[in-house]
């Protein structure tokens, strides 16, 4: 790696990822370099925030690597956080899982960004366009406080643009005859329509809640949730298998051992979510 020049002051950098491993790679690559100080490693955006807001004005955080996915604060969102308690940004480099096409937007936004997995090779490139960046050397004739104007313009760009995940209902309060349950919807095998109500079963147990079934659908997570008929959702984690049925349709059998009727209406779309070919 380049060593740093004497007289200038090393590259502050702050890595923001919620897994420890990925910190730890980034965290022995940088440390071969003379001219990268590590200022701070976050398993949270919570933490960057607090860490990279309390660094001295005359030494502020240079450069981040920034995962995307993070739990309870995103990365987008840590930036957001950021853009309104600082006058300057630091310079992205994008840490993320996403696959190329869906980090298309981001690339647009951001210094550089990193795939996982990725090597040392790629790794170095980024960080030499940081520090390039930092340097005003891209170009001969672009200054560093142009080009972090531009990557500054960029980053707003982005969160202007960027709207966050929904988030689906992940637990129901229910009545049982002798206390208030708190039921996981992750742990819920299905739901069904039962009239004014909807039935949740996890199990052998069944509880009522009083409202419509296409309401409530909204709410709950589509990754997890699908309609295989017009009165009945499935956890399609709960499901075992599909049995043939007469005109077309099919049973779903789950690992309970409950059978549930799927319709035609509803299973090309099952087979394009869940990649089947029933």
């Amino acid at each position: 790696m380049k060593s740093a020049n004497p007289t200038s002051k090393p590259i502050r950098i702050v890595i923001i990822d919620d897994e420890p491993p990925a910190r730890r790679k980034l965290h022995e690559w940088l440390q071969r370099d003379t001219a990268v100080e590590i200022v701070g490693e976050c398993g949270n955006g919570f933490d960057a925030l607090r860490v990279i807001t309390e660094a001295p004005p005359e030494m502020p955080v240079d450069v981040m690597f920034l995962d995307i996915q993070m739990p309870e604060m995103s990365g987008i969102e840590l930036l957001r956080h950021l853009s309104e308690a600082l006058p300057r940004l630091p310079l992205v480099i994008f840490v993320t899982a996403f696959d190329r096409y869906a980090i298309e937007a981001f690339n647009l936004h951001a210094l550089d960004y990193l795939l996982k997995p990725y090597d040392e090779d790629r790794f170095q490139r980024a960080l030499d366009r940081a520090k390039s960046a930092l340097e005003g050397a891209n170009s001969g004739k672009i200054q560093q406080e142009n080009l972090q104007e531009n990557l500054q313009h960029q980053l707003h760009a982005l969160l202007a643009s960027y709207t966050p995940p929904r988030a689906y209902q992940r637990h129901f309060t229910v009545k049982s005859r002798s206390a208030v349950l708190l039921l996981k919807a992750e742990e819920l095998d299905f739901v069904s329509a039962e009239g004014n109500y909807v039935a949740l079963h996890r199990g052998a147990e069944e509880f009522l809640i009083r409202e419509p079934l296409s309401q409530l659908e909204q709410r709950l997570d589509p990754a997890i949730f699908a309609r295989i008929h017009r009165s009945t959702l499935v956890n399609v984690n709960a499901v075992h298998s599909f049995l043939p049925a007469s005109h077309g349709d099919y049973v779903v059998v789950l690992k309970s051992g409950v059978r549930l009727d799927l319709s035609r209406q509803y299973r090309e779309k099952l087979n394009a979510s869940l990649g089947l070919e029933l």
